[in-house]
């Protein structure tokens, strides 16, 4: 009777996992775009084009925000799957040096902007250039960042070329 139940659940919890990390997932471009927002390093290209980015990501529903208790606007964007920091370390004999484990997740993640777009957007919002939906309650909020709980972003050379490309004011 065990091995059945075990059976059971291990397949509901393979499903689960398989339709989390395909809900709303974006691919080429908008993924790109998606990772240039959200990523931990905190930098901007110099005149990119911000109302650019915030239409594309409203048009395709990926950029949402939250009003918390102290009615400072939060803003998520939506599109990706990734792992999450765990507690737990690696370690390599040969160099002695230790790096964060990370581990799948089954929910379906918002990750938060990072300051300086968090400021742009509310600007935009406030000079009424963009309406940004408020973020639904299925969306599990995760921190980008290197610790516990947090997705790492980085951009690749590719992406990077991409916005450099794409969505800079010229």
């Amino acid at each position: 009777m065990f091995e059945e139940v075990s059976t059971l659940e291990n397949d509901l919890g393979q499903k689960i996992a398989k339709f989390a990390r395909s809900y709303g997932r974006v691919r080429g471009e908008l993924a790109h775009v998606v990772k240039y927002v959200c990523h931990q390093a905190g930098w901007r290209y110099r005149g990119d084009d911000t109302k650019k980015i915030a239409r594309t990501l409203l048009k395709n529903n990926l950029l949402f925000r939250e009003v918390d208790v102290n009615y400072s606007k939060a803003y998520y964007v939506t599109g990706l799957h990734l792992a999450v920091g765990d507690n737990v370390f690696g370690f390599s004999r040969y160099t002695g040096r230790q790096w964060r484990l990370y581990v799948k997740v089954c929910v379906i993640q918002a990750f938060s902007c990072n300051g300086l777009w968090r400021k742009e957007f509310k600007r935009l919002e406030e000079e009424g250039i963009i309406t940004v939906p408020p973020l639904p309650d299925f969306y599990y909020k995760t921190e980008v960042g290197d610790y516990k709980h947090a997705a790492r972003v980085y951009l690749s050379q590719k992406e990077k070329n991409t916005i450099w490309n794409n969505y800079l004011s010229r």
